[in-house]
């Protein structure tokens, strides 16, 4: 084990590129949203240049971001939720170095409750970029060509009091729209079992 995170921060989210290289969201405001301009997250990625198992290499990508709660890398850069935003960063050739500024590709995502964000993002074998809203109990699918965004699955009973609870994890089956009758979302959330009220 490694640890390459930086101290102070949080680790929100990782992904793993085609390179093999480690992306990392580090959090240092949250679960506080600082204001335009006031961002101090970022996305950190690790390199192992020698295959050895250390990382000879940490690069930041992008700094400035506020609130971050999740990120995907594909589609030619890397997908950032930072609420209200979910935003496009271009890096068409992987070489770490933005292609230009951080495009809003949607808006309008609540942080009421910072826990609320956006986040367990997850390419699914359509294409789209799936992902949750802790307590709105949505999986939401956004496509990556035009940013069309359509809520796959609306989970009603999920309860968020407080704290860390909610819609908190999510895995798609890999025969998921393919035909192959696997047609399986995974999610992990937390709810309030009503049988026991009786």
């Amino acid at each position: 084990v490694q640890v390459a995170a930086a101290v102070g921060a949080k680790v929100i989210a990782l992904d793993i590129d085609e390179r093999g290289r480690v992306w990392v969201a580090e959090a240092y405001s949250y679960p506080s949203k600082r204001g335009a301009g006031q961002g101090r997250d970022k996305l950190v990625v690790f390199t192992d240049h020698d295959a050895d198992g250390t990382f000879e290499a940490r690069t930041e990508f992008l700094g400035g971001l506020d609130l971050v709660s999740g990120f995907a890398v594909g589609h030619g850069g890397v997908w950032i939720g930072a609420a209200p935003e979910l935003l496009f960063v271009p890096d068409a050739n992987g070489d770490l170095v933005p292609d230009g500024p951080a495009e809003v590709v949607l808006d309008g995502w609540g942080y009421e409750d910072t826990h609320e964000t956006l986040n367990a993002f997850v390419w699914g074998p359509d294409g789209w970029l799936w992902l949750t809203e802790r307590t709105g109990g949505k999986i939401t699918r956004v496509n990556p060509a035009d940013g069309t965004k359509q809520v796959a699955i609306d989970i009603e009973e999920v309860s968020a009091p407080g704290g860390q609870d909610g819609l908190l994890g999510l895995a798609l089956d890999p025969g998921l729209l393919k035909g192959t009758g696997n047609d399986f979302v995974y999610a992990a959330y937390s709810y309030v079992d009503k049988s026991r009220d009786k």
